[in-house]
């Protein structure tokens, strides 16, 4: 009890965490272990000054050690930030997939109709091959959606936290 008491048993425990545990609960795990160890080191220090009854069942001096660790009473929990709801968080990301969607549909469009009307036929009579007549088109949606997408995440960083009033 003496070397939980001086800490001569420094780096004497070791913890070892089974791989079923995951990687998000350990820390959870290590801080309950620590706790545990925490009260296990103020019971032997209660009993070694004489603020426990070592007579007592251990239940009684459990009880005590655990109305001694208690910090509830001190702390009031004033929640500041109100959580975002789900309209909020994902109301940006929807919106720059539904708006690429609206850039897609017309571009599939167009194309189906250039088939359709033979635009396409005509335009093999062009110096211009068709590989690089798609490649304008494809780059021409690309520069739409990507200008699309800074906008659309401007506006998602800078004013919707200001209408609705959330981080």
């Amino acid at each position: 009890m003496k070397k939980i008491l001086t800490g001569l048993t420094a780096k004497s425990i070791v913890l070892t965490i089974k791989e079923t545990i995951t990687p998000s609960m350990q820390p959870m795990v290590i801080q309950l272990v620590h706790g545990a160890f925490s009260k296990l080191r103020l019971h032997a220090y209660m009993l070694d000054i004489g603020d426990l009854n070592d007579q007592a069942p251990l239940q009684d001096q459990i009880s005590e050690i655990d109305k001694n660790t208690n910090v509830e009473q001190f702390f009031l929990i004033d929640e500041l930030d109100q959580p975002l709801t789900s309209a909020t968080l994902y109301s940006v990301p929807s919106w720059i997939i539904f708006g690429i969607y609206f850039i897609v549909l017309p571009v599939s469009i167009t194309v189906i109709n250039e088939q359709k009307n033979g635009t396409l036929i005509r335009l093999k009579t062009f110096p211009i091959s068709t590989s690089h007549y798609f490649f304008t088109k494809v780059s021409a949606f690309c520069l739409l959606s990507s200008i699309q997408f800074v906008i659309l995440t401007l506006i998602g960083i800078f004013a919707v936290p200001v209408l609705t009033a959330q981080p």
